[in-house]
């Protein structure tokens, strides 16, 4: 979206029952000790856990059990109250119970606990409207309670004496809802995806009206009073006519009618609610209820019902084997006696005002009235039932362990994981211990719950642990989400993909306003938790968004690597590139070219690099306008390395932009490992995780196991360009700034981020894919130039370079405080860059032109020794300058095989004109030409996406500036000249050495047959030279084997095995079996190999010593050997070739 205003007010929670202010944790878990068990009940009731439910279904033995030790805890079925300030049960609280036969302290046959338990969700009582409205539980369909066999004994229920009073009660208030969880109404809208807390059931379409016999049937009604009903509904109609009825015992109530959408508009409301309030007369126990919604002339039109929910009076009658009641009349009497008729002498009420804490009410029984009083300060609800009758079942989930999340202080970290990811997420926290020396926290979402929400699922309660660590201690900063999470909390929909929560706003119908936030987890204040738009983050969040182990074990190991490999080390990462749409007249190009200019002038150290759509020629398809170049460039960037991609525009769960220049087959096919980017996107559902029918292109930049990002700024919805822009910009601002010569934690930049931009809603639909705690690989020390051509730096004397001049530069490696690093020894990679050059777009799809510049033209690009924190460097100056006199670049990266590397860079050297004392050189450089490797052979096979290498040298050095028309280094595929690959920026010159390099350049997608591949090269002095070869593809959909020999053959002692395949890239499994010519196996050699290129020779060859299995010499003579070779990367999947059968000769 483009521009956008909008006012959010968010509607909490109900605070339910609670009494522990927000601060007040206990350091001590109920759940630390003893047997603990955990059951579900579904529904409000009296449970009974008999003898055979705890011997056979929880596995006690009854030897070793002491009834009186039993101890229940719980606390009901209602969600936790959002506002962090509310109100609430801290860890669980202890209810009464009721524990027949305990008295001779052994549990017997015959034995058995009664206790009350509340099902999910709660009813409330509106004073205003004199009407019981319920709160649903949108994360569960079961509630949860602990029984403990400890060493004090349990809390049973109490007594509570009958009263005389003034005032009688012989009708109560019931009432009954309809609601059936089915449909997701954002997971129906083909533009958008699930999401929200709110499900809706019947569907009204092709059929107008849905009768529902038997859902409100209220026994003893009192007949001909009346019952409220309030329903509610959706609908998506293009008039504003249409409106819902409901039908109660023949009395037809109206829906206010809905408004009319613009059902073309995909950032409009997907549909409208409207609420119906009414009363009608109730004339039978068992109400007839019809819910229509007819169609309208003229009217396209479809509905949904949300619930239907009838409050009624009844009878004081005891009906059935339990009875909940209660009356509002009483509120206005200071006491009252209820009158519950046909109880029986057997019956038993509870005082269930406190559901936790139940009273046995005493009272008389006159007939069968059973007769109590009470005090009506509060409204009081009680329970009847039949104490020796039919009771609930409520079911054992099974043992608990011990656990005391409480007992958690001084962290650092914490990692909350789901149990099928444990030793994953306990791998990436002793990384953490070990490599940043932080004290994590490995918690398991479901041992949370059990705490901290009753055992239940609920968002808040991961933001209460939260809280409490942020109370304790101001060390508590990250919190990681291992997991993939849902909208559909219940697993409605039955896909099964909620492994760690996520927040929902309660907003359901409008793509742009219901959207999921891990950033309520960290609204930690007192006055905060409502997701309010202008509430600051406490501290940093991020999610893995994995859905199996195979995809957290590949998670990790990117982390671990991109933290600690000595071969991510590289001047990958001081580069930046930011990538503008061209829709809505440009702004996204002109957004992300502001922001790109405020980078570079920042920070000098990044070099930037700028793909805007409108710069690349578009090209017409059958599926659209597309831009390939522009994709090109993108996936070129990401083959050479960068430390971060910024991208904004439009875009989608499936890719960037309207002409496609990202979609998940270019993600997939990204093998970036040790050059790992940030992501910064700014664009619509990039990333909606919680969708568990699709995994997005945001998802599998990071999931991808042999590349694509570390992490993601990214969006799980539609967003808007104007807060991006605002967003994005506070973010590069933030994520770039080194701290104590480190680059920041990901999600410490990005919270920080949120609370300067202050976005509203927008920024809360920005969130981290990644681990918080992984600091952003900025190199730690500073690159100075100290001289150049022996002039030092700050003389003012400094020489200009010019055209065909050979230089010298000299500079130091230093710490943050500016001293020398003597002790740093390692390898310098600098690259001279000449004068900014100014670019236009190209003004398509009357987008309008816009000027931009960059610094691109390499000089010189080479490798360096440095002896302690000192280099020097030698080049010859191209041609091909622009002549022109202006400021360049001098660029630097060093590292010495550890993790210590540095960055730096000078602009204080100006280039420009002719070195009059110029070297005559006429000899064009010499090219030789690969594919993969310099093992390659002529006509030699690949893969269908080899690397292109190439060999140069020449006295002067190698032309790579693209200043001039003609005199790139290019390679034309095929004889395919107007597809010319430009090579100038994968040039690099050898170590200490610049007239020798090579350029290495990744092809793709190559049909299967033989190919050609002819490089250009010019010399600084506009000499030029070619080279040439061919080359055979063989598609890993089938894998070749060619040239297959051992070498030396004959042989002595030992031999070699070599041939080419096409699993270039790849682990390879290698089985080689050797035979004697009359077909008996003699030896059997098995390794497993990574081959970066296609053939393996005399270097890489797999050696055998002419012994057999046993170990013992091969008798001289003419051996048969057959190699078999199978990928070890596409698992169940994996490709096999066998050769044919050769023959080698043993000498002795």
């Amino acid at each position: 979206l483009v521009s956008f205003e909008l006012e959010i007010t968010f509607t909490p929670a109900p605070a339910g029952l609670a009494n522990n202010r927000g601060g007040d944790f206990t350091y001590t878990s109920v759940l630390q000790d003893g047997q603990i068990y955990k059951l579900a009940v579904t529904a409000d009731g009296i449970y009974r856990l008999d003898y055979d439910f705890v011997v056979n279904q929880l596995g006690l033995d009854p030897a070793g059990v002491d009834p009186r030790r039993f101890q229940l805890y719980g606390n009901g079925g209602a969600m936790l109250p959002e506002l962090a300030s509310a109100t609430r049960i801290d860890d669980l609280e202890e209810n009464h119970i009721l524990v027949a036969g305990e008295d001779d302290g052994s549990f017997d046959p015959g034995d058995y606990l009664l206790f009350y338990g509340q099902g999910p969700g709660q009813w409330i009582y509106n004073g205003d409207a004199q009407v019981f409205d319920f709160q649903p539980n949108v994360y569960d369909t079961r509630s949860y309670y602990f029984l403990k066999i400890g060493s004090e004994n349990g809390l049973r229920i109490p007594d509570q004496a009958s009263i005389n009073t003034a005032y009688t009660t012989t009708t109560f208030n019931d009432f009954h809802r309809l609601e059936d969880d089915r449909v997701n109404l954002l997971n129906e809208y083909e533009l958008g995806q699930g999401s929200g807390m709110m499900w809706f059931g019947d569907y009204f379409k092709n059929q107008r009206s849905y009768t529902y016999p038997g859902a409100f049937s209220f026994p003893n009604l009192v007949k001909n009073s009346p019952v409220v009903v309030k329903a509610q509904f959706a609908a998506r109609a293009d008039k504003s006519t249409t409106r819902f009825n409901v039908v109660v015992d023949g009395q037809t109530l109206n829906s206010d009618a809905f408004e009319g959408l613009n059902l073309g508009n995909p950032n409009g409301s997907f549909a409208s609610l409207r609420q119906l309030n009414g009363t009608a007369t109730a004339t039978d126990d068992d109400l007839s209820v019809t819910v229509d919604y007819p169609s309208v002339p003229g009217a396209t039109s479809e509905g949904w019902l949300d619930y239907v929910q009838i409050n009624a009076r009844r009878e004081l009658r005891m009906t059935g084997e339990q009875l909940i009641f209660r009356d509002i009349e009483t509120l206005a009497q200071p006491s009252a006696t209820f009158q519950l008729a046909d109880a029986g002498n057997d019956i038993t009420v509870w005082d269930i005002t406190d559901p936790l804490h139940p009273k046995r009410q005493d009272g008389s029984l006159n007939g069968s009235t059973f007769n109590f009083g009470v005090v009506t300060d509060q409204l009081k609800t009680f329970i009847a039932f039949r104490q020796n009758g039919s009771a609930l079942q409520a079911e054992a989930i099974g043992p608990a362990p011990n656990q005391n999340l409480h007992g958690i202080d001084e962290v650092d970290m914490v990692i909350l994981y789901h149990e099928d990811f444990e030793a994953e997420a306990q791998r990436l926290a002793d990384h953490r211990s070990q490599h940043n020396d932080m004290e994590v926290a490995l918690v398991r979402i479901d041992r949370l719950f059990n705490e901290f929400s009753s055992g239940g699922q609920d968002a808040t309660a991961i933001r209460d642990f939260c809280k409490m660590l942020y109370e304790r201690s101001d060390r508590f900063r990250f919190l990681l989400l291992f997991g993939d999470g849902s909208y559909d909390h219940r697993n409605l929909d039955g896909q099964n993909n909620n492994f760690v929560t996520t927040y929902q706003t309660s907003n359901s119908v409008n793509p742009i306003l219901s959207f999921p936030s891990d950033d309520y987890f960290g609204l930690l204040d007192d006055d905060e938790g409502i997701l309010n738009t202008n509430d600051d983050l406490d501290i940093a969040i991020g999610r893995l968004p994995v859905r199996t182990v195979e995809q957290a074990a590949d998670v990790v190991d990117k982390i671990i690597n991109y933290d600690s490999n000595p071969s991510t080390l590289g001047d990958w990462r001081n580069r930046v590139v930011f990538v503008g749409d061209d829709e809505d007249q440009g702004i996204h190009t002109r957004d992300a070219d502001n922001i790109a200019d405020d980078v570079n002038e920042k920070y000098s150290f990044l070099n930037v690099d700028k793909i805007y759509v409108d710069a690349f020629n578009q090209v017409s398809t059958p599926g659209g306008e597309r831009v390939p170049t522009a994709t090109e460039a993108l996936n070129t960037n990401l083959f050479k390395g960068v430390l971060a991609v910024t991208y904004l525009g439009h875009g989608g769960a499936k890719g960037w932009a309207q002409e496609r220049i990202l979609q998940i087959p270019d993600i997939n096919g990204w093998t970036n490992f040790d050059q790992l980017p940030i992501f910064i996107t700014a664009t619509c559902s990039f990333a909606g995780y919680d969708d568990p029918g699709f995994t997005t292109a945001g998802e599998l930049v990071l999931l991808n196991k042999r590349g694509g990002a570390i992490g993601l700024y990214t969006t799980v919805r539609a967003v808007y360009a104007s807060t991006n822009e605002t967003l994005t910009r506070a973010a590069a601002d933030t994520l770039f700034a080194k701290v104590d010569g480190h680059g920041q934690e990901l999600g410490e930049a990005l919270r920080v981020a949120k609370n300067k931009a202050n976005g509203g809603s927008n920024s809360r639909k920005f969130t981290l894919l990644g681990d918080p705690s992984l600091q952003l690989a900025l190199p730690h020390l500073e690159i100075a130039t100290t001289r150049i051509n022996g002039i030092e730096v700050g003389s003012g004397q400094l020489d200009t370079l010019r055209a065909l001049q050979k230089v010298t530069v000299e500079g130091e490696v230093r710490g943050q405080d500016g001293q020398l690093m003597t002790g740093f020894n390692g390898t310098l990679s600098p690259t001279i860059f000449d004068k900014r050059v100014t670019y236009k777009t190209l003004g398509q799809d009357n987008t309008p032109v816009r000027n931009y510049t960059l610094q691109k033209n390499t000089l010189f690009k080479g490798r360096a020794s440095v002896q302690g924190g000192k280099f020097q460097f030698t080049f010859v100056v191209p041609k091909d300058i622009n002549f022109n006199y202006g400021y360049g670049k001098i660029s630097y990266y060093a590292e010495e095989g550890n993790e210590i590397d540095g960055g730096g860079a000078f602009e204080g050297v100006i280039i420009g004109g002719t070195d009059a004392n110029a070297l005559a050189d006429d000899q064009g450089p010499k090219v030789d030409v690969f594919m993969n490797s310099i093992d390659f052979v002529f006509g030699g096979l690949t893969s269908d996406n080899p690397t292109l290498l190439v060999k140069l040298e020449d006295d002067n050095g190698i032309n790579v500036v693209g200043n001039s028309i003609g005199h790139d280094l290019t390679a034309v595929l095929d004889e395919q000249t107007q597809g010319t690959i430009l090579l100038n920026d994968f040039y690099e010159a050898e170590l200490d050495d610049y007239t020798r390099g090579e350029a290495r350049y990744p092809l793709s997608e190559l049909a299967d047959g033989r190919h050609t591949v002819k490089v250009r090269a010019f010399d600084v002095a506009n000499n030029s030279a070619e080279g040439y070869t061919e080359f055979v593809v063989a598609s890993s959909a089938e894998v070749a084997l060619d040239h297959v020999l051992n070498y030396p053959n004959p042989f002595i002692n030992s031999t070699c095995f070599q041939f080419e395949h096409n699993l270039d890239g790849q682990d390879v499994d290698v089985l080689i079996r050797i035979y004697t010519v009359s077909g008996r196996l003699v030896k059997t050699i098995e390794e497993r190999i990574f081959s970066e290129g296609s053939r393996l020779s005399l270097d890489n060859c797999i050696q055998w010593d002419g012994k057999d299995d046993y170990g013992d010499p091969l008798a001289k003579g003419v051996y048969l050997y057959q190699v078999k070779v199978r990928s070890a990367n596409a698992g169940a999947l994996s490709l096999e070739g066998e050769s044919g059968f050769e023959k080698l000769v043993i000498l002795r």
